[in-house]
């Protein structure tokens, strides 16, 4: 079975519970979360909700993870903040598709970033107008639209969803 991995403490700021969410939208996808931490019960229980899909390992040595790197489908990485973002570096270097979060600055160490793909919830500020404007010009550029604010958790699994289904390389 194909597998995502999420490499990361395991807290608040780093939001592993909104990628075990989605999980429950990818049955056909086993999530490895590799990382310990503060909330790792609360995320042990939240994944036995979801489903049977999710493991997690807890810490792993360096030789497991890469390990893992070398082995799952793509890589999971969707902090409120990132300065840095070694999730993205380690992998991009093991050649995998990566899921992220913009404002994080992932895009900043991508190597190559040939698609963006915004998720507007019908935002007051017409963000969605100005993507829409953008991908007419530009081919990289795709919009997808939701009738209303439907949460970030549903916003990610729809964008994993669409790269997914179109064998992205690269997905932040």
């Amino acid at each position: 079975k194909k597998f995502i991995l999420t490499a990361s403490r395991l807290n608040k700021e780093k939001q592993v519970d909104l990628v075990i969410k989605a999980m429950k939208h990818l049955p056909d996808y086993e999530l490895i979360v590799a990382g310990d931490g503060e909330c790792r019960e609360e995320f042990e229980r939240l994944a036995k909700t979801v489903g049977k899909n999710i493991k997690i390992i807890g810490r792993v040595s360096h030789a497991e993870l890469k390990k893992l790197y070398r082995e799952c489908f793509c890589v999971a990485n969707v902090p409120k903040q990132e300065a840095l973002g070694m999730v993205a570096l380690e992998a991009q270097a093991n050649g995998k598709v990566m899921i992220g979060a913009r404002g994080t600055g992932m895009l900043d160490y991508a190597k190559d970033p040939r698609t963006v793909i915004l998720l507007d919830d019908n935002s007051p500020d017409k963000t969605g107008d100005l993507v829409a404007e953008m991908a007419g010009r530009e081919p990289r550029v795709h919009l997808l639209r939701r009738p209303g604010k439907m949460g970030l958790g549903t916003a990610y699994r729809d964008g994993f969803r669409w790269a997914l289904a179109r064998d992205y390389e690269y997905i932040f």
